[in-house]
């Protein structure tokens, strides 16, 4: 079977991974993979990784700019509809799988003038997301608003021959919202390929929590307003005015267009020298930090989107061998309560400080079978192993279990 995965980066690109391991699942079966993606100009339009070959939408290579403008990845733009049409048709295509919503119509235009299947991975709550992220620039009003990614979303979700979703909230968001037949959507969950959490098992944190009074803890990610660094930075501003002595230490590994605001909360409440960011840092080098923390904390705050999807970083804290800790979000929340490998904490800053305060007071023993919870369950459940069989079972679905 030839399979093609469409992808609105220049792959290969740091934010596909979950792209990456679809791909080595299908070719793992003996099915030929094709990526059709973006191009950038120090990349060749056609080139192989592996066992996948990449076709990049190249149509102007002599003029880099134009091409951009001609191949910009929005729902609407004919160009991606009549490339991915040719691509598919030269390359005798039998399954289109296509991540995320920008490029989801025009696949499924495409797929539908071919008669070839089509799977999507909507991976988040795109509506929410929109609201979030806001118009930063003018082509934002035409392609970044709720009432736009609801169009399309809609339109995506109906008509695919198959949906994939991440967490079991979006998938009942779209039967609910979209009429969806549940039969056509599934949870494929993102989580790490089990080589990528036995690197994680590699690391060693303290088996002891606040050491020298201080405890510390470990934020992994973009660093924006939905993250709710802010909760923490002035937790630990009230920590700090606390008599006991426990001081409270944020470690934030990533970066983001928050970072100043944070830096000068900080500094504003007298807790700068309390809080470090080490900005991005590429590859498994970001993992040593992991090191110095003794939990890992998601405080992302209680909006439709966050209660909608499952960040990675929880998986990464749990392989590490890292306690969680969360704010009140029902997918997160489930996993790390029904795995015993943390706790729900407080998000307002004076009930989180009380909280953390207690946790920095744990006995040992129960802090390291919280760690010991945590890489159990990625080693039994929440690994990409555990996922490929609904990948093998959807194609198999979509194409009528015609497996060539």
């Amino acid at each position: 079977m030839r399979a093609a995965l469409i992808s609105q980066f220049a792959y290969p690109h740091a934010e596909e991974i979950r792209l990456k391991k679809i791909s080595e699942t299908l070719v793992a079966d003996g099915h030929e993979v094709h990526v059709l993606s973006r191009w950038e100009p120090d990349l060749p339009s056609v080139s192989r990784v592996g066992n996948v070959t990449i076709h990049r939408i190249c149509l102007l290579s002599r003029i880099p700019a134009l091409n951009t403008v001609l191949t910009l990845h929005v729902a609407y733009n004919p160009v991606w509809l009549v490339w991915i049409w040719w691509k598919c048709r030269s390359l005798g295509i039998d399954v289109i799988i296509v991540r995320n919503l920008r490029l989801a119509p025009p696949s499924i235009l495409a797929g539908r003038l071919l008669s070839v299947p089509v799977i999507t991975d909507l991976s988040e709550n795109f509506p929410a997301l929109a609201e979030i992220q806001g118009r930063a620039k003018l082509q934002d009003y035409f392609t970044r608003t709720p009432a736009i990614e609801r169009f399309f979303e809609r339109f995506t979700a109906r008509r695919a021959g198959h949906v994939w979703a991440v967490a079991e909230e979006n998938r009942r968001r779209l039967i609910t919202d979209y009429g969806v037949d549940p039969e056509r959507i599934s949870v494929v969950g993102n989580v790490p390929a089990i080589e990528v959490a036995a690197k994680l098992f590699e690391y060693r944190p303290e088996e002891t929590v606040g050491a020298a009074g201080q405890l510390t803890l470990v934020f992994l990610g973009i660093v924006d307003e939905i993250r709710g660094l802010d909760s923490i930075v002035k937790a630990i501003a009230h920590a700090s005015a606390d008599s006991s002595g426990m001081q409270i230490r944020l470690l934030v590994i990533g970066d983001g267009p928050a970072r100043r605001d944070l830096e000068d909360l900080a500094d504003d409440l007298g807790v700068g020298d309390k809080v470090q960011f080490t900005g991005w840092i590429d590859s498994d080098e970001r993992y040593d930090y992991l090191m110095e923390g003794d939990f890992g904390i998601i405080p992302h705050v209680d909006c439709e989107l966050c209660q909608t999807t499952i960040p990675n970083k929880l998986f990464d804290y749990m392989a590490a061998g890292l306690p969680v800790l969360t704010t009140d979000l029902k997918p997160i929340r489930e996993i790390v309560r029904s795995t015993e490998c943390g706790y729900v904490i407080p998000s307002d800053p004076g009930p989180m400080a009380d909280r953390l305060r207690a946790i920095a007071a744990l006995d040992a023993e129960h802090v390291r079978q919280l760690r010991k919870n945590g890489r159990y369950a990625i080693e039994t459940r929440y690994n990409w192993a555990h996922e490929e069989p609904k990948i093998r079972r959807t194609v198999t679905a979509v194409t009528g279990g015609d497996q060539r």
